[in-house]
């Protein structure tokens, strides 16, 4: 591992904001990412992404809302699956499929870690096919509006 590497596998540990998350994302490409992602362990890495989505939750955009949303993260040729669940104004977040999603959600790794930070807007994502979007799609164009970002 290279010290980049290092500096950047100890980072991703750290990570809490979006802000955090676009600083990472700066310093490296796609490949490198991908390098120290695997390295850290792409269910870790994520794991710390969804715990970070919940807290960045705002309940008083998604007022009204229940709803599971499946997202389906592509590393390599592996599928890692998970599902975000509003209701009653919380969100939780869990590997594993969703039962009854509303929406599901597909898309390879580097450039879901860009949406989350706000560096990929999802419509860009969507119409350039880096987004696949299944179910209702009218609740897609809401989604973001109900994390802090």
């Amino acid at each position: 591992m290279t010290s980049e590497e290092t500096s950047i596998d100890l980072m991703l540990g750290e990570i809490k904001t979006p802000e955090q998350l676009r600083a990472i994302l700066d310093q490296v490409d796609d490949e490198g990412m991908m390098s120290v992602i695997k390295m850290t362990g792409v269910s870790s890495v994520l794991d710390r992404i969804f715990e970070a989505m919940t807290e960045r939750f705002s309940p008083d955009h998604a007022q009204g809302t229940t709803a599971s949303i499946q997202w389906n993260i592509l590393a390599d040729d592996e599928s890692f699956p998970y599902h975000v669940d509003i209701a009653d104004g919380k969100c939780t977040a869990a590997s594993g499929d969703s039962t009854g999603a509303r929406i599901a959600l597909s898309i390879k790794l580097p450039d879901f870690l860009r949406l989350v930070a706000g560096q990929l807007n999802p419509v860009a994502a969507f119409t350039g096919g880096k987004l696949s979007v299944t179910g209702d799609l009218t609740f897609a164009m809401s989604i973001q509006s109900m994390f802090v970002i």
